[in-house]
């Protein structure tokens, strides 16, 4: 099976590499086609690549299934050995509950923050007694 499986991609990797011999390909607007549409333009479909260029290709593609294939061969192992485990096996340890994060304490104020504060509080109150006292005033005129 691995090697039909290499065949099948050298042969799909030469068939994508080398166009047919007198193919000509054509643009039409943003996609391409082998039969010319209106306004049609020819594209140029040689492959630039050198003989060396198009076997390392080919290389690389063998290479690539093959890892594949080990892949699916180690995943499918792993999972008939997890599947032979006893059903009845202890389960995964729960995890631990953790103990609720304490809040660090705001530090005590200094004197002069506190004296700060009230002076602020005050100056607030002294604003809207003003405000207030003004707005009841009886007009004078």
């Amino acid at each position: 099976m691995n090697h039909s499986l290499m065949l099948a991609a050298a042969i799909a990797a030469c068939a994508w590499l080398a166009p047919a011999a007198g193919q000509t390909i054509y643009r039409c607007g943003d996609s391409y086609s082998q039969r010319p549409c209106p306004d049609a333009k020819a594209v140029p479909a040689e492959d630039p690549r050198t003989a060396a260029q198009r076997r390392e290709s080919i290389q690389a593609t063998e290479r690539d299934a093959q890892a594949a294939q080990k892949m699916e061969q180690a995943r499918l192992k792993e999972e008939a050995r997890a599947a032979r485990a006893p059903a009845d096996a202890a389960p995964a340890a729960a995890p631990e509950e953790k103990p609720p994060i304490a809040r660090r304490k705001k530090p005590p104020r200094s004197k002069a923050q506190a004296k700060g504060k009230k002076a602020k509080a005050e100056s607030k109150a002294e604003n809207k007694i003003g405000i207030d006292a003004k707005a009841k005033a009886p007009k004078k005129g």
